[in-house]
């Protein structure tokens, strides 16, 4: 349960601000792949505010399913929705702060993005705020979220990355946040060689 929901945190506030991006901080990527990923991020976002959570799943790398089922997904995306019936969220502004160079490797493409944003989640009684608190904080890290017992509010300002990958077959880019507790997964998927290329190149 734990591990569905970390990975469903980590689709479902991606979204409110992908389309911000900073000029000042792009790489040397092309500015038609640039423009293809900022537009499927757009499609992404669509899907998400409409709670189209089959169409989010689209833009999931299917590997991720061998760990997590997408039906199973599915169902816990539509239980959570349930759940934050006691809830209401709101965003700051984000923005992508950097996009790496596009690597490629065994015709795949492999891009890096950092991003930050701020999330207010206002909840209906503390009991529920506090079952939600560490999932947070183990999620974000406990440096990057506070809670205000008077307003049972929790707040949420991090700075997070994600890779996109294209691979042959893909009708789209697909994304997986770039944390520890996807770290098993994320290397199934992103080489070694191209983890190590973004690395030198953030040096």
């Amino acid at each position: 349960m734990r591990f569905f929901k970390n990975m469903v945190l980590g689709f479902v506030f991606l979204a409110p601000f992908v389309l911000q991006a900073q000029d000042t901080l792009r790489a040397e990527t092309p500015e038609d792949d640039r423009a293809v990923i900022l537009k499927t991020l757009e499609e992404y976002l669509e899907a998400g505010q409409a709670k189209n959570y089959d169409r989010v799943l689209d833009f999931i790398h299917p590997t991720l399913f061998k760990a997590a089922p997408r039906e199973a997904l599915l169902e816990h995306f539509q239980a959570m929705d349930r759940d934050t019936q006691d809830f209401t969220t709101d965003f700051g502004e984000g923005t992508i702060l950097k996009m790496s160079d596009i690597f490629e490797e065994d015709g795949n493409k492999y891009i890096l993005m950092d991003y930050n944003f701020e999330m207010l989640m206002h909840f209906k009684n503390l009991e529920t705020a506090a079952n939600y608190l560490d999932l947070y904080k183990k999620f974000y890290g406990a440096e990057q979220v506070t809670f205000d017992a008077a307003t049972s509010t929790i707040k949420v300002v991090t700075k997070k990355s994600m890779y996109g990958i294209f691979e042959p077959g893909f009708d789209t880019w697909k994304f997986i946040e770039n944390n520890e507790n996807q770290a098993f997964l994320l290397e199934s998927i992103v080489p070694k060689t191209v983890i190590e290329k973004i690395k030198n190149q953030k040096k």
